[in-house]
């Protein structure tokens, strides 16, 4: 599993106000690709605006479990308005 992409993370959350949460979201981009995120991308629940999914892909599922777990993500998910603590499903390449 050392192809890009081959682990995905799926991360659900609430946010305040989604504007404001995307524009946080993109300014962190360099954050996530220095800790090892490959891909990035956004959708909202269609009954819930404020109800985000964001899924990342990994190269492997220790990166995805190291990223996930730093005090600086969770530090962001705050300063970006996150309001409930996210979901988090992994998936490998099959």
């Amino acid at each position: 599993m050392d192809k890009p992409g081959a682990v995905l993370a799926v991360i659900s959350h609430e946010v305040n106000d989604y504007n404001q949460w995307r524009k946080f979201f993109d300014t962190t981009a360099e954050f996530r690709k220095s800790h090892g995120v490959v891909q990035s991308d956004v959708f909202r629940c269609p009954t819930n605006p404020n109800r985000v999914f964001v899924t990342q892909g990994f190269a492997s599922v220790e990166n995805a479990k190291t990223f996930l777990q730093l005090p600086a993500l969770k530090e962001n998910m705050q300063k970006a308005g996150v309001t409930s603590k996210p979901d988090v499903i992994l998936g490998v390449s099959a």
